[in-house]
């Protein structure tokens, strides 16, 4: 045992709690090995500033805890199967996480995808779990790559060979994307409903020529980019609200994305711009479209939000302040972090959830209205 240090004497209430607390400390870090002999009851008293009677009382609950044990004539050792009992406690309690897919550019980066990269990460560190990087290169299709961690977070990952691959290896959960009859469970934020929720609200508020900008995503694996699963699922919800509201909308209305080279993506605003009749409202996928699209608007003189309604989807916690720029259907982070995580743990405990078949875990979202919409303009 390595030299003793004395410790701050407590208040009298915590101080029989104090040593048993610092035996259970020693233990789990290993610096009490099995069937060392600990220290007598008065350096024990000392060590910790309280008297003998506390110590053998903090001594006896112990054994019966069953982390001591004591021989006759020879004095008080630490427990082997109290020992090993709670190592193995540490160690399931502690999670190895590898994170495929997204990692953010910037750590001031104010997308979506950092906000819930940084929010898995908070949520992670918080249970006590190690969550680091993972290869999505050719080595992780043969497992190689996986073998340090525990389970897999597949964080917007596109590639629907590599999810199969890593499914076989790991236990695996896919975050913010979906792939049809997943291996793995699927946590995504519920789209068509919420885009649903956003027309009838532009409804409700007198407009009838209503739009959708979705937006690209790169897949992480193979590098091509591709239209947004999320965005095709918020175009069927738009599609569906107007149908049943009698108001079919014109498709060049309806954008699956722009570019994101600036002036591409630019001369798209430009095309919706001088489209007419102009759509009165518009649903995009990002905060910052939103922002873009108004500001084309008013750059014409035109005012808002009578000549333009704009909403966002968003997981940017500041869209909660009164002073954030676009209403939005704001999807908590946190509740996202939080399920894949415990569903990913319930894969990693439970052989028998392991091999079952994944599924799609929809997390809803709520409108957070900052007055960017509002009824249509007379004549608009």
């Amino acid at each position: 045992m390595s030299k003793a240090t004395a410790i701050p004497a407590l208040p009298p209430h915590t101080k029989y709690a104090q040593v048993m607390d610092w035996f259970r400390g020693e233990i789990e870090a290993g610096r009490l090995k099995a069937h060392e002999k600990i220290p007598s009851t008065r350096k024990l008293a000392d060590l910790h500033g309280v008297s003998a009677i506390t110590t053998r009382r903090s001594l006896v609950e112990l054994e019966k805890e069953g982390l001591l044990y004591t021989r006759r004539g020879l004095g008080t050792f630490v427990a082997e199967s109290a020992l090993a009992r709670r190592r193995k406690s540490a160690i399931r309690a502690t999670k190895r996480i590898g994170l495929c897919g997204y990692t953010p550019s910037s750590p001031t980066s104010q997308s979506d995808y950092a906000w819930l990269y940084r929010t898995l990460t908070e949520q992670a560190h918080r249970r006590g779990w190690s969550l680091g990087p993972a290869q999505t290169g050719p080595k992780s299709r043969a497992g190689g790559a996986f073998d340090d961690f525990d389970g897999l977070i597949l964080f917007a990952v596109l590639d629907e060979g590599f999810v199969r691959a890593a499914a076989q290896h790991r236990p695996a959960v896919l975050l913010d994307t979906w792939i049809a009859n997943p291996p793995v469970d699927c946590v995504v934020v519920d789209n068509l409903p919420l885009a649903y929720a956003a027309v009838r609200h532009f409804l409700s508020l007198g407009h009838r020529r209503i739009g959708y900008v979705g937006s690209g995503r790169q897949d992480l694996v193979t590098g091509r980019r591709v239209i947004d699963p999320d965005s095709h699922e918020r175009r069927a919800g738009v599609t569906l609200a107007l149908e049943e509201a009698g108001c079919p909308a014109d498709p060049a209305w309806l954008v699956p994305s722009f570019s994101l080279e600036p002036s591409e993506r630019d001369a798209g605003i430009e095309r919706l711009f001088a489209r007419q009749p102009r759509p009165t409202a518009m649903l995009c996928d990002s905060n910052v479209m939103a922002q873009r699209l108004q500001a084309r608007w008013a750059q014409a003189g035109l005012k808002l939000p009578g000549a333009l309604s704009v909403a966002s989807f968003s997981m940017n916690p500041n869209c909660l302040e009164d002073d954030f720029p676009v209403s939005c259907f704001y999807v908590d982070p946190e509740e996202m972090s939080n399920r894949a995580l415990d569903l990913l743990v319930q894969r990693i405990d439970g052989p028998a959830v392991r091999s079952a078949p994944g599924a799609r875990h929809a997390v809803g979202g709520r409108l957070i209205d900052h007055g960017s919409t509002g009824h249509p303009a007379e004549g608009a």
